[in-house]
């Protein structure tokens, strides 16, 4: 659900997020290929069990790649959604921290 909103708003991200489905994908791929890998862990070789976690792990850049991509542009959207300016979020009944109600009385 995120990457269609961010390329409808960005479309300048076409390419970083046509590689993010497709890294989506893979990631998907590893995650059967690690369960079916574990589910017969008891009787695996240890060393074809360690190079295809290895294998895996190196597949597995896509979270720098990803973080470093769109970081930017989710720090750009408020959160949480709404704010002081009266539409739900914090602060927009006049608390100090949108919990509702005044301030507390000094003691």
């Amino acid at each position: 659900m995120m990457l269609p909103t961010l390329a409808e708003h960005h479309p300048h991200l076409r390419d970083t997020i046509d590689r993010l489905r497709a890294e989506h994908q893979t990631v998907a791929r590893i995650s059967s290929e690690l369960e079916a890998l574990l589910a017969d862990a008891a009787s695996a070789d240890p060393d074809r069990f360690r190079t295809e976690v290895e294998r895996m792990a190196r597949e597995l850049t896509h979270l720098d790649f990803e973080e470093a991509s769109l970081i930017p542009f989710l720090a750009e959207i408020p959160f949480p959604p709404g704010g002081p300016d009266g539409d739900g979020g914090p602060g927009s009944d006049g608390g100090p921290d949108g919990a509702g109600g005044s301030p507390p009385a000094p003691a």
